[in-house]
């Protein structure tokens, strides 16, 4: 958790005096957001019956291993919470079942 409080160094970085010019880039470059991690799995059986029909068992999983994913740190200097991450992007883990029939 100490990492998504305080993501990046924000005691390198300071709002410089009104109607000045500062020393940093409009775009950070080395300063990235969390990486994306995704696993989706998805099962397929097929049992036939007799020589025209099937039946298809279908499973799905979407984030298979429930892998949080952090959204971007806050990047506003004069933000009470600059630096830090405080959301998740994306959903826990789902899954469905589904059976199909073939003719």
């Amino acid at each position: 958790m100490d990492r998504l409080d305080l993501y990046f160094d924000t005691s390198a970085l300071y709002s410089n005096e009104p109607l000045t010019f500062g020393n940093a880039p409009r775009v950070m470059p080395n300063l990235r957001a969390p990486g994306v991690t995704n696993f989706d799995l998805s099962l397929f059986k097929n049992f036939p019956i007799g020589d025209r029909y099937r039946v298809q068992f279908r499973s799905e999983f979407f984030n298979v291993f429930n892998t949080p994913q952090f959204g971007f740190p806050a990047s506003s200097i004069n933000a009470r919470n600059f630096g830090a991450i405080t959301n998740q992007v994306n959903s826990p883990r789902d899954a469905q079942l589904a059976v199909r029939f073939h003719f």
